[in-house]
């Protein structure tokens, strides 16, 4: 699956110049940007507007390349309207008519936080294997590198300290642990190893934004909330269903854009 960041850049056709540069450095960062020359643009054009709309559905960051061409362009407007009513959260705005070079440095130190806070650990129990990679599915499409453990695939001769911690380390520090709760995972003690070492992450005294994110999987923990660890009872924690709807994952993973940028 495709977990890169993909761009989707707003703009005016009569700023292509200046697009294509920003086009140029974010290849460089290995993103994939997306943008479209199209003076028919300035046209209505239903058929047009549909496709528009899939491509920016299928991406995870927005980029409004703002100009007073872009501002005064009917169709820039319907885009940005659009992309809002999807998520807000992941619309960043490049002034390029002002100094353009500092706005765009401005935007690629934006751009490096936003891959950063894309590191997810995922921690999950072998036997939540099914709902786990649906999760996993719906992070990769909107840009989330996902590292995940999973009890099964780890034996006692696996090298624990480097991989697991290593990657552990980054997703408490700079991007998002998740727990996927269950009684299974709840019961395992290398589920359990990994959350009591990103608890002493959490509270290690750095300046860093840390974030951990439990799921609860299944109605036990409304029925009986004794089930919840101690380590996470202070998170804002997530509830999901056994088999969760492609919908309730797709609010979670906007909740998770919401709170990580």
């Amino acid at each position: 699956m495709n977990n890169r960041i993909t761009i989707f850049l707003s703009h005016s056709h009569k700023d292509e110049e200046k697009v294509r540069k920003i086009r140029d450095v974010l290849e460089i960062l290995d993103c994939e940007p997306l943008i479209f020359f199209l003076k028919c643009l300035d046209d209505e054009n239903e058929e047009l507007e549909d496709f528009i709309k899939r491509e920016i559905r299928a991406r995870n960051v927005f980029l409004y390349c703002k100009s007073a061409n872009s501002e005064n362009s009917p169709w820039v407007q319907k885009e940005l309207e659009y992309i809002r009513s999807i998520d807000s959260s992941r619309l960043y705005e490049l002034d390029i008519e002002k100094d353009f070079s500092r706005s765009l440095i401005s935007f690629l130190q934006t751009l490096t936080a936003i891959l950063k806070r894309n590191r997810v650990f995922l921690t999950s129990s072998g036997c939540d294997s099914a709902v786990a990679n649906r999760i996993i599915a719906h992070l990769q499409a909107s840009g989330y590198n996902v590292f995940r453990s999973e009890d099964k695939d780890i034996s006692a001769s696996s090298n624990w300290e480097a991989e697991i911690k290593k990657n552990l380390t980054e997703a408490v520090t700079e991007g998002i642990y998740i727990f996927l709760a269950s009684e299974r995972s709840l019961q395992s003690p290398w589920c359990l190893e990994e959350l009591h070492f990103a608890y002493h992450l959490y509270h290690l005294p750095t300046n860093e934004k840390k974030l951990i994110v439990p799921i609860m999987l299944g109605s036990e923990f409304q029925a009986n909330p004794s089930f919840i660890p101690d380590e996470i009872k202070k998170f804002c924690w997530y509830l999901l269903p056994a088999t969760p709807s492609d919908r309730e994952l797709d609010e979670l993973i906007r909740r998770l854009n919401k709170i990580s940028r």
